[in-house]
């Protein structure tokens, strides 16, 4: 399997200056947070041992409002300036690369507000990947924008850790778009709670897909 590598690039300021320490700490527990979502094990990179005929996938009817192929996406561009500022987002979208989700992202923050979003439109995983059983995650079904959708919340055991939540779109046979809200580092505990911030990804989402839906 291809080796990946995850890019936290300095964030920027209106500026221009470069905006370290909570912000670049912030892009490193992004990836932390897609390493423990995904803990389990891929289905197709377990071998079976002891079984004369594999199973046969069965694939459900998946009714969605079109089919939105994540192919060539732009993560960046998937909110537009009044969107941005409707989240409060007052830095420049970063782009990146995500190792554990094999495909481009970009970091939206706001950082006067200690909350972040990041976009990964992802062409090569359907959602069955980030069903109950498969995620280290609470998983609950959604409807965003007519698309069905699963809320992972991930299972962090730790006091005073920051909260956030992913909501993956399944937009197309094998395609989703991954958005993740969350609260950033902050001296002193938390202040947003679980169903904040996943009220919050929830309408990055429908934010985005919108834009997509629009644009394609």
């Amino acid at each position: 399997m291809r080796r990946h590598t995850d890019s936290c690039p300095p964030l920027k300021t209106a500026t221009g200056e470069d905006s370290k320490g909570a912000a670049m700490a912030d892009c490193r527990r992004l990836t932390r947070f897609s390493v423990l979502l995904l803990a389990l094990p891929l289905t197709g990179c377990v071998n079976v041992v002891g079984g004369d005929t594999p199973p046969v996938p069965t694939t459900a009817l998946v009714e969605r409002p079109r089919v939105l192929d994540m192919n060539g996406v732009d993560p960046c561009a998937l909110l537009t300036q009044e969107q941005q500022r409707g989240f409060d987002i007052d830095l420049p979208p970063t782009p990146g690369d995500s190792a554990v989700l094999q495909a481009k992202s970009c970091y939206f923050a706001n950082q006067k507000g200690f909350e972040s979003i990041s976009l990964v439109p992802i062409p090569h995983t359907g959602v069955d990947r980030f069903t109950d059983g498969k995620v280290n995650a609470d998983v609950r079904d959604l409807i965003v924008n007519g698309f069905p959708a699963k809320e992972n919340v991930i299972r962090v055991n730790l006091p005073n850790h920051p909260p956030s939540c992913d909501v993956v779109v399944d937009v197309a046979p094998g395609q989703v778009l991954d958005v993740h809200y969350g609260e950033t580092g902050r001296n002193g505990p938390p202040v947003r709670d679980r169903e904040y911030v996943c009220k919050r990804a929830k309408e990055a989402a429908e934010a985005a897909i919108s834009t997509l839906m629009k644009a394609k």
